[in-house]
């Protein structure tokens, strides 16, 4: 087995390595780039970028200055630094192709973006975008089978990337999360190494990582630098860096320093930094590292005159990199670098294998999270004994015929009310699909038919084991189509609540308004669903509410379906009419021949207890079907809203 693993690592190494050697030096440039970015959510907005400009090439970053420039000895690991708030990850999501820039050009291989341009970048945000109970192998596996890695080589893309990220030792250990709920996995350090792994499966032109080292130790932050200064050699590799220690600053190849306020005050290699910013008058004090340094300069630009400074010293101060004035210079050289083949990422696999793909991930996802499945259940086992403690055995007395409507409206409550977890899962991932679609990971709508399938089968099998248990426990209408036509409402409407929660999820920016605004509603439309007040007394306002309200409908159905036919008794506190009178009342009124009203039962069948409710809505048939347009119309509005949010800001490319 041994040397079975060996082999495989040799034939990947070898592929890979034909693959790199093959393709010319990636590049990626801008030139003259504006960010303008909003401001909280009163409409305002703020300028993060003004003229940035710099480039990232794949190369080794050995270029002597005195050399002829070329793009390999000028490229290498770049480090984009600044202070908080100069526009750096704005920056690296422009250049992942996430977010347009308000002015400026950006190439990747002499290309602009477009929206496939994505496809060929590798984007590593600052929070990890991992789903925590898949194994790392599993990840790996799983991107690159979106990515369009051919079945028979994806085995040997996997293996690679485990090898040169150092992941062997944890390939089947679960990726885990910051979450106390998905157990404690990988460390910070393995994670973020992971997140470049799944980048790194489609052979991407660019590579980008917004803070990488960024809640790492430094060894960890020593070990994820060098692994991307080495992969640095065959592509492009830019990242964000806020405070480097003096070993990590010395893997950089290439450095671009942005000011406080967003312009570009220095770009050019690393090592030549510190000499810059002497020639214009800012020396690096004694016992200070060159990063620091920088970035005192970068935070107090504007006290000390920086751009003036540039200005009065002529293009010779300007931060340029070696060849940058030659006719051949760097810039030039890069924007006009011809456009490089890699491999079809995403969309280079139909929608079927990326629904079934998806279909995997969901399910194994699900079935691998304990609190997941322990709080369905726990929730299932223990509202049905809450419910066979109110409502035991309801009999068919008057007081019984009301227990019924109570007992069918909390079962119904109960389980609507538990949807509110299909929100907290869903906007959990939220972000991670958004990252994943944005980078032309998958399409919306497979993943959306994907994660709508595997959380409606989990949900409806609850509903079924929760309604099944309600209804032996209380003694509902004890005929086998009044079972069924119970089961398929109360099915029917979980499926509906978990649609309209994904909706919500899916139609608001933050987690914080839907998890206020999903239950608010649902909340109006329980008081307004016919148990609370008779429907006809509501306000306008309610009964408009009242027509695309799953209460009503559900409510209205299982109702129907368990009075009508119903036969009502009544006990003797019951009865309603005059009391008997006395027997010498009795003997004068027999005298008199006229006759004393007998006592009745207030309801004897289940359609006057309908009658008296006021319940004269949908038959249970046409409540099912009403319940399952609405489902359907939810989960369309939630389609489309996902649309929306996952939607490419670059443009759609020109065909022939």
């Amino acid at each position: 087995a041994q040397s079975q693993k060996q082999r495989l690592r040799r034939s990947a190494e070898q592929a890979v390595r034909s693959m790199t050697e093959s393709d010319p030096p990636h590049c990626v440039v801008w030139e003259g780039v504006c960010a303008i970015v909003p401001v909280g959510r009163s409409g305002d907005t703020r300028q993060v970028l003004y003229d940035a400009y710099g480039y990232a090439c794949a190369g080794d970053g050995e270029s002597d200055p005195a050399d002829e420039p070329t793009l390999s000895g000028e490229g290498g690991l770049l480090g984009i630094l600044g202070p908080s708030g100069s526009g750096k990850s704005t920056l690296l999501s422009i250049l992942a192709g996430h977010t347009v820039p308000a002015w400026g050009r950006v190439l990747l291989d002499g290309e602009p973006y477009d929206a496939n341009t994505p496809s060929r970048i590798g984007y590593v945000p600052q929070d990890d975008v991992l789903y925590s109970f898949l194994t790392v192998e599993e990840t790996l596996a799983l991107s690159a089978r979106l990515r369009g890695v051919p079945a028979a080589d994806r085995a040997q893309r996997v293996a690679l990337a485990l090898q040169s990220l150092g992941l062997e030792a944890v390939a089947g250990s679960p990726v885990g999360g910051v979450g106390a709920l998905s157990g404690r996995g990988l460390s910070g350090g393995e994670r973020k190494r992971v997140s470049v792994a799944t980048e790194m499966m489609h052979s991407p032109s660019l590579l980008v990582l917004d803070e990488p080292t960024s809640g790492l130790d430094s060894r960890a932050a020593l070990s994820l630098l060098t692994t991307l200064r080495h992969l640095a050699k065959t592509r492009a590799v830019a990242l964000t860096i806020h405070q480097p220690s003096g070993k990590l600053w010395a893997l950089l190849h290439q450095a671009a320093v942005l000011s406080a306020d967003g312009h570009t005050i220095y770009f050019g290699p690393a090592r030549q930094a510190a000499a810059h910013f002497d020639r214009i008058g800012l020396p690096k004090p004694d016992g200070t590292s060159e990063a620091e340094h920088l970035l005192d300069i970068a935070a107090d630009s504007e006290e000390l005159g920086v751009l003036s400074r540039l200005a009065a010293f002529g293009p010779a101060a300007h931060p340029q990199p070696p060849g940058a004035r030659s006719s051949q210079g760097s810039m030039a050289a890069v924007a006009s670098a011809p456009p490089t083949a890699c491999l079809p990422r995403g969309h280079g696999v139909g929608s079927g294998e990326q629904f079934r793909a998806l279909l995997w991930r969901a399910c194994t996802q699900n079935a691998r999270n304990p609190a997941f499945v322990r709080a369905l259940s726990g929730r299932t086992v223990a509202m049905s004994l809450v419910v066979g403690a109110l409502f035991s055995n309801v009999g068919t007395t008057q007081q019984g015929a009301q227990d019924r409507a109570g007992a069918l409206y909390f079962i119904l409550t109960t389980q609507v009310m538990s949807s509110s977890a299909s929100l907290r899962t869903f906007l959990a991932e939220r972000c991670i699909a958004q990252h994943e679609a944005r980078s032309r990971l998958y399409s919306t709508l497979p993943y959306f038919l994907a994660r709508s399938l595997a959380e409606a089968y989990l949900q409806a099998a609850f509903g079924l084991v929760f309604g099944a248990a309600c209804y032996g426990l209380v003694g509902l209408a004890p005929t086998l189509q009044q079972l069924t036509t119970f089961l398929v409402l109360i099915t029917l409407a979980t499926l509906v609540a978990e649609s309209y929660v994904v909706f919500i999820g899916a139609l608001l920016p933050d987690d914080k308004s839907a998890a206020v605004v999903g239950p608010l509603l649902l909340a109006l439309m329980m008081a307004s669903g016919g148990f609370f007040v008779s429907p006809a007394a509501t306000p306008l306002f309610f009964r408009i509410l009242n027509r695309v309200n799953l209460f009503r409908y559900a409510y209205t159905g299982l109702l129907r379906n368990e009075f009508e036919g119903l036969a009502l008794s009544c006990t003797e506190s019951e009865l309603v009419g005059p009391p008997r009178p006395a027997a010498a009342v009795r003997f004068a009124l027999r005298a008199a021949r006229v006759r004393w009203p007998a006592r009745s039962c207030p309801m004897s069948t289940g359609d006057d207890a309908l009658k008296r409710m006021g319940v004269s809505g949908p038959s249970p048939v046409a409540a099912c079907a009403a319940l399952l347009l609405m489902a359907l119309a939810y989960r369309a509005a939630a389609l489309w809203a996902l649309r929306r949010r996952f939607r490419s800001p670059l443009p759609t490319p020109h065909k022939g």
